[in-house]
């Protein structure tokens, strides 16, 4: 026995430069016996490939791949039922590295309690071994950088919105804020430029794709085709800017 004892890491990423993981985050992947990431049938992981560098040789790596993806109906008992055998499979997998004193690190990309898988997987495993949750930077951050805009100024307020909600739902809350980020764009592009064009706010709003990545691209949202809007996109809502007078 050499006294090891088992822990449960989750690491944030960042939105997906590789260098904009914290230093804490790559010392736990770079120590880590067991590196999980989520993948699908048709992609690879994202989260693998921005920590892919600092991945021990002798670290063993745990894909768990989605049955169902982003194009599935999330409100269908079907999806339901294959996400949550999904969990249960996978809660089953990291258990028996625990169980053998292993230290496993489960990737999320962003942040791990912010829109990510890891939350549901430390919600069947946190109670039960000692575990640590190390901080990423979100995309929406990460897209602020990238197009060099502040989100708010003095006392406005910040509201972060899935783009999932039904039109009607987002063009209400859009009508109740200062600056937004509007999260799970995707599929649901068409949707949100109607609500944009609905509430007057077309015109401050920014749309990114793959933002901090080699792929990224900055688009016009007026041009941004809703049918082809990959899952790594966002639209950024500033607050209006407070001049300083000089």
């Amino acid at each position: 026995m050499n006294g090891k004892r088992a822990k449960l890491i989750g690491v944030g990423v960042g939105p997906g430069d590789p260098e904009l993981i914290t230093v804490k985050g790559m010392k736990a992947i770079q120590s880590a016996d067991v590196i999980v990431y989520h993948e699908t049938e048709t992609h690879n992981s994202n989260a693998l490939r921005i920590a892919k560098r600092w991945i021990s040789e002798k670290a063993h790596l745990q894909p768990l791949t989605y049955p169902v993806t982003v194009q599935s109906d999330s409100r269908s008992d079907l999806y339901r039922e294959k996400l949550n055998q999904f969990y249960n499979n996978s809660y089953q997998t990291i258990d028996l590295y625990l169980k053998n004193n292993k230290t496993v690190v489960i990737l999320a990309e962003g942040d791990p309690l912010f829109y990510s898988s890891f939350m549901y997987l430390y919600d069947l495993l946190g109670k039960s071994y000692p575990t640590e949750i190390i901080p990423g930077i979100s995309s929406i951050f990460g897209a602020a950088s990238v197009l060099q805009v502040p989100l708010c100024y003095r006392n406005q307020s910040f509201t972060i919105l899935s783009g999932v909600l039904e039109k009607q739902a987002l063009v209400e809350k859009l009508r109740n804020g200062d600056a937004f980020a509007i999260m799970k764009v995707g599929r649901n592009l068409s949707k949100i430029k109607e609500a944009l064009e609905i509430t007057g706010l077309t015109e401050r709003a920014l749309y990114i794709e793959r933002a901090t990545m080699d792929e990224q691209k900055i688009i016009p949202i007026l041009e941004a085709d809703g049918e082809k809007s990959p899952y790594f996109s966002l639209v950024l809502i500033p607050g209006i800017k407070h001049k300083i007078k000089t």
